[in-house]
């Protein structure tokens, strides 16, 4: 038996832990426990012991090798994933014009004829693969300004064929909140959409100098009442509040935590994410970034994996799965939301009239492609469960990602440290 290279070592107020990456076991041990596993001591340590730790994963027989368990995984979740994954791109158009978003915004919607290829394209997955669950995740643009005529119809009919053939069903929408009414809320429970990501881009003065119309320069408040009817009015609501953050937000970014009433914030999720063009000078604020997320969680917030609580996932992004596509309201397919929908090179395939998916040449890339990670420097790597290292379409592409090691060990040591204050 050996030390699992994926333990993490961690002492705190005199006290010794050990945490796994992968089986995400935290325990207290003494010291004379602590070093024996450290050095890899195993013969130190007693029988029943031994038994408990391996549970844990903390140890393991001499001849496993422990990244062939990650490569596993990760080709179980490309390959074979009973999960289909379909996100719609109804429009590309936008109410707002972010400063930092990669879209066009071209004012052109999804046709009466896509909307019947998309929902041929859905139940031809449905009837003939039998997935264990379809989702669908609505994406722009903006979706919701096209809501009754593609959001809903296409959602409905989805509904329907998984009901009918016995397949769980999911609804997810990434939107700016700011068209949400009443009424529509009574429609997305006939849908079951009840799976939400809304951004703020900071506090209120902020935000509304980033997300605004001529017609309406406080977004802000209309897109936070709205928050709030979806916590009133959706059944078993999932709402992921996403911050965007900047270096000239950061500061003030907390403020948000007054604007919702105590009784909803249990049902916001939190989720503090750097604006891409920052996101190499903001690396070094990680210990900021955790300040702010605690406050949030301390006021009743619930906060997602970030920065603090990194976890281990088998895909390096969504993108790997090959049972999930990216369909544009043209019925070009990507594998990615991040694109330039105008440039066909980064199709992977297109839809025809009667819902049959057509592959180009790159889609078989998605298949052949190793990811990232399977490589002699990332698999010797002890924190290869905690880094999901590049995206398998920047290699695809050719483009060369600097290895972040610090980064993500500074992520690690913080996650632990929130850990080891939760048994307490």
């Amino acid at each position: 038996m050996k030390s699992s290279r994926y333990n993490i070592y961690h002492m705190q107020d005199d006290k010794f832990y050990i945490y796994h990456q992968l089986s995400s076991a935290l325990i207290q041990v003494d010291k004379n426990l602590f070093e024996s596993l450290r050095q890899s001591d195993i013969a130190q340590i007693e029988t029943d012991t031994i038994e408990q730790l391996r549970k844990m994963a903390l140890i393991c027989d001499t001849s496993v090798e422990e990244s062939d368990l990650i490569v596993a995984m990760n080709k179980k979740a490309r390959y074979a994933n009973q999960a289909v994954r379909m996100t719609i791109m109804p429009t590309m158009n936008c109410n707002f014009n972010c400063w930092y978003c990669y879209e066009s915004h071209e004012k052109k919607v999804m046709t009466q004829e896509n909307i019947a290829t998309t929902i041929a394209f859905a139940k031809n997955i449905i009837e003939q693969q039998r997935p264990r669950q379809f989702i669908i995740d609505w994406f722009g643009g903006e979706p919701l300004m096209c809501f009754k005529k593609h959001v809903y119809t296409i959602s409905k009919e989805i509904k329907k064929a998984c009901e009918q053939n016995g397949i769980s069903f999911k609804n997810i929408i990434t939107t700016n909140g700011y068209y949400i009414t009443p009424d529509m809320i009574t429609l997305f429970n006939e849908i079951e959409l009840n799976t939400f990501q809304i951004t703020l881009d900071g506090a209120k003065e902020f935000h509304n100098k980033t997300r605004f119309m001529e017609k309406d320069r406080n977004s802000y408040d209309r897109i936070c009442r709205n928050i709030e009817l979806l916590c009133a009015g959706i059944k078993r609501p999932s709402l992921t509040l996403r911050l965007n953050y900047t270096k000239e937000n950061i500061s003030t970014i907390d403020d948000i935590i007054e604007t919702f009433p105590k009784e909803i914030r249990p049902l916001i999720t939190i989720s503090m994410q750097v604006v891409w063009q920052q996101k190499h000078e903001m690396e070094k604020e990680i210990k900021l970034i955790c300040q702010k997320e605690k406050l949030f969680k301390a006021a009743g917030y619930i906060i997602k994996d970030s920065f603090c609580a990194h976890t281990h996932s088998a895909l390096s992004c969504y993108a790997e799965n090959m049972q999930q596509y990216v369909i544009n309201y043209d019925m070009n397919v990507y594998k990615c939301t991040a694109r330039d929908f105008n440039d066909k090179r980064f199709s992977i395939g297109h839809i025809s009239a009667d819902g049959v998916f057509i592959p180009t040449p790159l889609y078989y890339k998605y298949y052949a492609t190793p990811s990232a990670f399977e490589n002699e420097i990332c698999l010797k790597c002890e924190l290869l469960p905690s880094c999901k290292s590049a995206c398998i379409q920047k290699r695809i592409e050719g483009m060369q990602v600097a290895c972040r090691k610090e980064f993500i060990e500074s992520n690690v040591k913080n996650k632990v440290h929130t850990l080891v204050n939760r048994l307490r």
